[in-house]
């Protein structure tokens, strides 16, 4: 068995937000030829058979590390512009009308957790702004989606451990069989990454093979 690997680091931080990835990768690659299994032959024709296996594992530390940010404790209380009641309210807040609060539930969306969408980039100077929230699925469910924008702590800091089981890069076994005409016959049983084909920056039809923007990407963020 031949067996190799490597591990890689990646730490990015940002002047607004400090830590904003502290990603840790271990790959191992596995291979093993297991030659001429004579026994195993078919009509005397020599039968050989290789195995391989590659294993992928990231854990990101900024979610520990920086979770005021983009952990449990991320966003928080926020202010909306409301320019009939004064010059801000809390989100969730609006105006009282007779019998009639403008304001959303505080009991189901409190004011917590949450930040304006853009708030780092842009101020709204009297346009239209929304709160959004921010915190993992686990710890505030408002706006996730099952199985697609659902992420929990242990998906973002560990995002190859999942239902699918994508550690596993690849884990697959080659028979090759020498027919007697000289041909011989292979096939290959097992998950493989199959690469056909590229753009620049991404490729759009390659599901089989997809880019990883959190790996791949103009600019690497979480």
């Amino acid at each position: 068995m031949q067996v190799s690997g490597f591990v890689e680091n990646a730490t990015f931080a940002r002047d607004s937000v400090g830590l904003s990835k502290f990603r840790n990768t271990l790959q191992v690659n596995a291979d093993r030829k297991f030659g001429d299994l004579g026994q195993l032959n078919f009509n005397n024709t020599a039968f050989h058979a290789t195995f391989h296996a590659t294993f992928r594992g990231t854990y990101d530390g900024v979610y520990d590390l920086n979770s005021s940010e983009y952990g449990s404790g991320a966003g928080g209380a926020i202010q909306l512009e409301n320019s009939v009641a004064g010059n801000s309210v809390p989100h969730g807040g609006g105006l009282t009308v007779p019998g009639t609060l403008l304001g959303f539930d505080q009991a189901r969306n409190p004011n917590e957790g949450m930040i304006v969408l853009g708030e780092n980039l842009h101020k709204t100077r009297g346009g239209v702004a929304f709160g959004v929230p921010v915190r993992p699925c686990d710890k505030d469910s408002r706006g996730c989606i099952d199985d697609y924008l659902d992420a929990s702590s242990d998906d973002l800091r560990f995002p190859e451990f999942n239902e699918r089981l994508d550690f596993i890069r690849e884990l697959y076994a080659d028979f090759d069989n020498a027919l007697p005409n000289g041909d011989i016959l292979s096939w290959r049983l097992g998950k493989q990454q199959v690469i056909w084909g590229r753009t620049d920056l991404f490729r759009v039809l390659d599901v089989i093979n997809p880019v990883d923007y959190s790996r791949n990407n103009i600019e690497s963020a979480p």
